[in-house]
């Protein structure tokens, strides 16, 4: 039943109380109790004390899911006020835990190798498996080693949950992210020093998990913004940390997922990473391409180094550049001479496969495109490497690359191999530039033999064996570098001139072509001969044939001109139209994958939500699970140390150790008991048959012994008993005798005093008497006032109580006679609204019927002045008829000279420009008289408006 503390102090008093008595599980729970409180959720400084006590309990012991809970709980109480006190408190628990597995491993008697600890479990998270059990059964070991074991791996499990348990705590958290990393790093350590393979990959998938979730969720409060430099850097920091550890375990292929890791961090990084930090990384990634046995990337990635230690090194020494040309002239010596032809792979789909591949780890170099054997060394050359080199390395560039000379090839490479073999970094290649030396020998005894036999060529290749050697020829038939065949029958080997066969272009030193690639190439070398021959026999035929086609050329193109212009504006504009559908299909694309992206996102995030709350959900489950797990394991202990404290309980439970009791539940410890109290009584049972038949014999004997002498021993004592009471009766007679005597001596004495006791007790009677009727009288009168006082004030209650009801009638009756008035004040003011009402509604009804009256008044208006308005006009139009006549008489006195086209042109050019002036005239009069009524009749209005509302 948890313990709840008005202070948090008071919890740290109890908790060291339990502990000065040795109860360590109580202290532990006192504590928890009160972290856990919601009621305590304001960080104060005795909450360091607190939680350090606690993660010291929590480690001692090894609750690590309960250290879990309290880090939780206490990042929420400190995360807003003090999260230095929680990174103090990270590094406090980190650092118990790495002193108690020190300690458990210098107690341990564990195999130490190269100084690590080598346990001997694969997944700390599944210590026993079936596997484990039964080698366990059949070993050989000693009690000794399996009890160094038991005490080593549990501290070991405990730390990496530990380390584990932090690194989800400190998760895409701002705040806490510079511990974070700490406690990343830290956690690789821990995996070199005890040789823990299986954890760091768990670590590894961890971590990528949480860069996944900060990606995801880069939109919450206190999230890590991977946009800022120092925390893009932190990580990469972290991620070549990770890629030291993997390659220091040897576990490459997690290593080559580090460096995936790392190229997608420099990647989204909005900043350059420093030099050093790429030269690193360049550097372990040439490492990973060596052990994974591709030469090519591991020279392109000594290449990248060699750059860039060139460019951004400014300080750079001969020495260290002369080492890194060294080792990049090595590298690339030792890329083998493999073919690019499509031909030599066994299917096309294998080929793309391996171009994907190439093309990936280009990527990771920050290549365009990938590398080959050609191009390093086209670059060795640009850039000038070999100058820098020892003269042994730049020897055996030219052997191998420039110069011919297969017979005594393999000898001077021999030499150089020697000193690549006297260099620590340089030996690892040594290998690699023999088979090379061995496949370009191939390739120049190939150019000059077309038979050797396999005796001469195991002499001028003395490092390599005849298996070797069977080996290179075969593959290099397989890659179709060269048409070779093995006669084992007669010892040789031949070149063939199958001109089916289409060889590549032979890299290195070339002396002459192939048989085959001449018989190939005869068609094509004769019909350029012929075709030069045509041209210096009939040069004027040559001349007069292109001058025609030169002529029938400008023809054509003048006559298609104008067409192909057309069509080229047509095509043109096709273009055009066809670019804006596709740039309107892609931007309604783009819409449509946003929306469609939006919509996963927000599908995505519901579901994460949903996740997380089922996980919430499901965690405190486990967590009400465990607790009451807890709980009863608790009052299980209780139960057994009260058992422990009964004699049987004792015994029962002896024999039984800690770690039985974990098997052990409620009913089994009762049933153990009972078995033990069984056996108990049987044992007793036993015991006292076997006594009580050994008493029984002894007892016989005795009986059987002593019956003569108790009945002489009963004869004397009645003689004895006989004189005894005798004795005892006279000494009896003689004291009732003297008491006797004594009594009467009394009863002489007292009867000379009983007149004087007489007198005395009457006399001391009536003064008594007196006494006691003075105290009668005194308690009546007392009695009767009392009584009197007591109906007096009964009396002034009761005129009390009339008083206070007439009061409250008299208050009842003003209360109503004011509801009254009330009532009546509020009728009143209803009917002066109802009157008030009405006598605005005969207003409005007034008001509207003056309108409706002017309104009336304004029409008649209206009508008489368009009347007069019409009359007018008619007046007008007969005087314009008047004025047309007198014009047409006048254009009738006109001269007849005029051509009566004309005359009639002009009389109807005339009308109609009179006409249509006389439209616009009589217009312009309306217009003007529509707008002078139209202000009359506003003002007018408004004038009458504003009268009747004066009047209103």
């Amino acid at each position: 039943m948890p313990i709840y503390f008005l202070k948090p102090e008071n919890a740290l008093k109890r908790a060291h109380e339990f502990l000065e008595v040795g109860k360590k599980e109580p202290a532990l729970d006192a504590l928890s109790d009160v972290i856990k409180s919601k009621k305590h959720r304001t960080w104060q400084k005795v909450h360091e004390e607190i939680m350090e006590k606690y993660l010291t309990l929590c480690v001692e012991l090894r609750r690590g899911h309960l250290a879990k809970e309290g880090l939780y709980q206490y990042k929420l109480i400190c995360q807003q006020v003090s999260i230095a006190s929680l990174e103090d408190s990270v590094r406090f628990f980190l650092r118990l835990s790495n002193e108690k597995a020190e300690d458990a491993r210098k107690n341990s008697q564990q195999v130490v190798q190269d100084g690590q600890v080598v346990l001997d479990v694969d997944d700390l998270d599944h210590i026993q498996t079936p596997e484990s059990l039964l080698l366990s059964a059949v070993s050989a070991e000693d009690t000794q080693a399996r009890t160094d074991r038991v005490l080593l791996t549990p501290w070991v499990k405990f730390l990496w949950e530990a380390y584990r348990s932090v690194l989800d705590l400190l998760r895409n958290n701002a705040k806490v992210e510079k511990i974070y990393h700490e406690v990343a790093k830290e956690a690789f350590k821990f995996c070199v020093d005890y040789a823990r393979r299986t954890e760091f990959r768990k670590l590894c998938d961890n971590l990528r998990q949480h860069l996944q979730h900060i990606q995801t969720y880069q939109n919450q409060s206190n999230s890590v913004n991977l946009n800022s430099p120092e925390s893009m850097q932190m990580h990469v920091e972290t991620r070549l940390q990770q890629l030291d550890t993997a390659i220091a375990l040897d576990l490459w292929q997690e290593a080559f997922k580090a460096i995936n890791d790392v190229h997608g961090l420099l990647n989204l990084s909005k900043k350059a990473p420093r030099p050093a930090m790429v030269a690193n990384y360049l550097m372990k990634q040439a490492t990973v391409y060596w052990m994974a046995n591709n030469p090519l990337f591991h020279a392109a990635a000594c290449h990248r180094l060699l750059v860039l230690s060139r460019e951004q090194k400014k300080n750079l020494s001969e020495v260290e550049l002369g080492k890194l040309a060294s080792r990049v002239v090595a590298a690339t010596l030792a890329v083998p001479l493999h073919s690019c032809n499509p031909e030599s792979n066994f299917t096309q789909e294998l080929n793309e496969i391996a171009r994907d591949k190439h093309r990936r780890l280009a990527g990771l170099l920050q290549l365009s495109q990938p590398p080959s054997r050609s191009s390093l060394i086209r670059d060795v050359i640009r850039l000038n490497v070999l100058d820098h080199i020892a003269p042994e390395l730049k020897d055996l560039f030219d052997w191998l690359e420039n110069e011919f000379h297969p017979l005594q090839l393999c000898e001077r490479v021999v030499k150089c191999v020697e000193f690549l073999d006297a260099d620590e970094e340089l030996k690892q290649y040594s290998d690699k530039i023999k088979t090379v030396a061995t496949s370009r020998l191939l390739q120049q005894v190939a150019q000059v033999y077309s038979t050797i036999q396999i005796k001469r060529l195991l002499k001028l290749a003395p490092f390599v064996s005849e298996f070797g050697l069977e080996n290179s020829i075969v593959r290099a038939a397989k890659l179709v570098d060269l048409q070779v065949r093995i006669d084992h029958r007669s010892q040789c080997v031949m070149f063939g001139a199958d001109v089916s066969l289409v060889e590549q272009n032979v890299e290195g030193p070339l002396l002459q072509a192939m048989p085959s690639e001449v018989l190939r190439k005869q068609l094509s070398c004769l019909s350029c001969g012929l075709a030069k021959a045509v041209k210096m026999v009939a040069p004027e035929d040559e001349v007069g044939r292109v001058e025609a086609q030169r002529r029938s050329v400008a023809k054509a193109h003048l006559s298609n001109r104008a067409k192909e212009h057309r069509a080229m504006l047509k095509r043109k504009s096709q273009i055009e139209r066809r670019k804006e559908e596709i740039e309107s299909l892609a931007q309604a694309k783009e819409r449509q994958e946003k929306a469609m992206e939006q919509e996963k996102i927000r599908k995505t995030k519901s579901a994460e939500e949903a996740r997380l709350k089922k996980e919430a959900q499901e965690r405190e489950i486990k967590r009400k699970k465990e607790e009451l797990a807890e709980i009863g394991r608790r009052q299980f202990m209780e139960k057994i140390e009260q058992i422990k404290k009964t004699a049987i309980g004792e015994k029962a439970l002896a024999k039984f150790k800690m770690e039985d009791y974990e098997n052990l539940d409620a009913d089994s410890l009762v049933a153990k008991q009972m078995e033990e109290l069984e056996r108990e009584k049987k044992e007793l049972a036993s015991r006292l048959r076997a006594v009580e038949k050994r008493v029984d014999h002894f007892e016989r004997a005795k009986r059987l012994a002593e019956v003569p002498l108790l009945k002489e021993q009963y004869q004397k004592q009645l003689k004895d008993d006989e004189v005894f009471f005798k004795e005892q009766q006279q000494a009896k007679i003689a004291k009732a005798i003297a008491e006797r005597k004594d009594a009467e001596a009394i009863k002489g004495r007292m009867a000379k005093m009983e007149k004087d006791v007489k007198i005395y007790i009457d006399r001391l009677s009536g003064v008594r008497n007196v006494r006691y009727q003075d105290e009668l009288k005194e308690f009546n009168l007392r009695l009767a006032e009392e009584r009197e006082k007591w109906r007096q004030e009964r009396i002034r209650q009761a005129e009390l109580e009339d008083e206070r009801r007439r009061e409250e009638e008299r208050r009842r009756e003003e209360e109503r006679k004011r509801e009254e008035e009330r009532i009546a004040q509020e009728e009143r003011q209803r009917e002066e609204e109802r009157r008030l009402e009405e006598e605005r509604r005969h207003e409005e009804e007034r008001r509207r019927e003056e309108e409706r009256r002017l309104e009336e008044e304004r029409r008649h208006e209206d009508e008489r002045r368009r009347e007069e308005v019409r009359k007018r006009e008619g007046e007008r139009g007969e005087e314009r008829r008047d004025w047309g006549r007198d014009d047409r008489r006048g254009d009738d006195r006109r001269g007849d000279d005029r051509q009566d086209w004309g005359r009639g042109d002009s009389r109807g050019m005339g009308r109609d420009d009179r006409r249509d002036e006389r439209r616009d005239d009589h217009r312009d009069e309306r217009q003007d008289w529509g707008r002078g009524d139209s202000r009359g009749m506003g003002r007018d209005d408004r004038r009458d408006e504003r009268q009747d509302w004066g009047r209103g």
